[in-house]
């Protein structure tokens, strides 16, 4: 039995180069998610003192983003999945702290002067953007679904830098510190973190029109729009593959199956 791994020379020299080369790799996707940060970084102008509350999760958002980014294009799919989830927590904080810049809306102090972040305040965060923007934040509810699978251990995740492959010879093992490149899921990757930052930054801009407390740049709408659009474009590229028509193929046959067994 045979292990394949590489030095932490080789993985060190990896991560720098992998991330020195996501332009050429990826192309007009990985540019996309760079445009996408730039607005992400201008998007706030001016803010009322009591508005600390937002510039921590807006601050907490802006640097998961980048942290998803280096996972994606370092080939590190799980950690890029705990980096935006967290990207999507802060975004959705964020949203609820321009309407309610409070601290005791986000957690509790005892008589011993410690906070503790409750579930239940989270709860009703979650609640009070549902029922009053509903269609941006359900949206941003959805995308986080798929992402909480691999924020947690699992099989699935645990063979994307593992492989054990029987042979006559004997056994071997391929381990990679890195994920096995996949350039289809990584692009898919690449995408849904644009989707998701420009779901979140439209949620913020949709809540700072009715709550004055923060100061959006002038042209945000127009610039969101275009990177809206731009996303879609990239959405619709990668759906006229084989490999996305085989996938949405499969899990449209899964979805009928399993109605019908429900109806029965």
């Amino acid at each position: 039995m045979k292990k394949h791994t590489g030095t932490l020379s080789e993985i060190i020299e990896g991560e720098h180069t992998k991330t020195l080369n996501a332009l050429n790799k990826y192309g007009n996707n990985f540019a996309h998610n760079l445009k996408t940060f730039q607005l992400l970084e201008s998007f706030i102008t001016e803010f009322n003192a009591p508005q600390d509350i937002f510039l921590r999760f807006y601050y907490s958002a802006r640097n998961f983003y980048l942290l998803t980014l280096f996972s994606i294009i370092r080939q590190h799919h799980v950690q890029s999945s705990l980096n935006l989830r967290q990207l999507i927590e802060s975004g959705t904080d964020a949203a609820y702290s321009i309407a309610f810049p409070d601290v005791e809306k986000f957690a509790k102090t005892d008589e011993f002067g410690i906070m503790d972040s409750t579930d239940k305040l989270k709860s009703k965060r979650y609640k009070w953007l549902s029922k009053n923007y509903p269609t941006t934040s359900n949206a941003i509810l959805k995308i986080k679904k798929p992402v909480q699978v691999s924020s947690h251990s699992n099989l699935v995740d645990s063979t994307r830098g593992y492989r054990f492959l029987p042979s006559k010879e004997g056994a071997q093992i391929q381990v990679s510190y890195f994920d096995f490149q996949d350039d289809y899921m990584e692009k898919t990757a690449l995408w849904r973190l644009a989707n998701t930052t420009l779901a979140i930054m439209g949620l913020w801009y949709e809540v700072s029109q009715s709550y004055k407390g923060v100061k959006v740049i002038s042209n945000f709408a127009e610039k969101h729009s275009g990177l809206m659009s731009e996303n879609q474009e990239i959405k619709e590229e990668a759906m006229q593959t084989e490999r996305f028509k085989k996938a949405d193929t499969l899990a449209r046959t899964r979805e009928t199956k399993r109605t019908r067994s429900e109806e029965k």
